[in-house]
């Protein structure tokens, strides 16, 4: 079983970019537990691949008008989806 370093993220976002914010951890592969939505700001937490986090983390100030605030912290590591990377050696 081949596994990669997860990162916990707490994350901030004005409650209007949630679906778009929302779509961007799942397309980096992140594992979000359910919004805590109040009325004008949401809070998200879960895991995501540690080297998805700074790529992310860039990229959040566009998807909320710079108003997200990202934490994160190592989380342990987790079995690597789909097929896993290969060593690049010789057989």
């Amino acid at each position: 079983m081949v596994c990669a370093p997860v990162s916990r993220f707490d994350l901030e976002i004005p409650a209007d970019a949630l679906p778009s914010v929302l779509a961007k951890l799942v397309a980096a592969g992140a594992t979000p537990e359910p919004a805590e939505v109040r009325t004008t700001r949401c809070r998200l937490t879960g895991t995501m691949p540690t080297e998805e986090v700074a790529r992310f983390e860039q990229r959040l100030p566009d998807m909320t008008a710079g108003q997200g605030v990202l934490f994160s912290e190592p989380a342990g590591y987790e079995p690597v989806r789909g097929i896993p990377p290969s060593r690049g050696g010789a057989p």
